[in-house]
């Protein structure tokens, strides 16, 4: 797995987070992780996650939500609705709520490649300075980077992951 970090963009009082991941996947594979409930549960890594904690999504058209639950009570949803639900196009609408104070804000992925590798360019915009933007930063960092952990398991390629990189030592995530 090949991970770039290319860090923030300050579009007025807003940031955008964006990053790159070569996964060992095609991108139908990829598409299906992303957007397939029982999926997506399995890789999102959401900050300050535990193995006490569980993901739970739930899919209506257009419209997801999250609920991320941990036997300690913690409870975080995070709503959205899809823009663009293309095979190598994601936009999608994206609002927490019981956790950080966030507005609602704008996630954008898209896939490149095919066979057996593909590039994953996310980019979420709107993200607020300070804890907003580092938490979603640990979200996005984490649990793509668990996402290619699976891969690499399923298809028994050796990780690839750049020179330097460097994971977030709070947040854990148990794979």
């Amino acid at each position: 797995m090949t991970k770039r970090f290319t860090g923030c963009e300050s579009a007025s009082a807003s940031l955008t987070f964006s990053m790159e991941f070569s996964l060992a996947a095609d991108t139908l594979r990829v598409f299906n992780a992303l957007t397939v409930p029982e999926y997506l549960e399995t890789w999102l890594c959401v900050p300050g996650h535990h193995p006490e904690c569980r993901n739970v999504m739930h899919r209506a058209g257009d419209k997801f939500q999250i609920e991320h639950s941990c036997d300690s009570g913690t409870a975080i949803r995070i709503a959205g609705a899809y823009a663009s639900l293309l095979k190598r196009k994601l936009s999608f609408s994206w609002q927490p709520t019981g956790g950080p104070e966030a507005n609602e804000s704008l996630v954008d992925i898209r896939l490149y490649g095919d066979f057996e590798r593909s590039i994953l360019r996310l980019r979420h915009f709107g993200l607020q300075p300070g804890h907003d933007f580092n938490w979603h930063a640990a979200l996005w960092s984490e649990s793509i980077a668990r996402l290619g952990r699976l891969f690499e398991r399923a298809t028994g390629a050796a990780p690839r992951e750049r020179p330097g990189s460097r994971r977030r030592s709070e947040v854990y995530c148990e794979d």
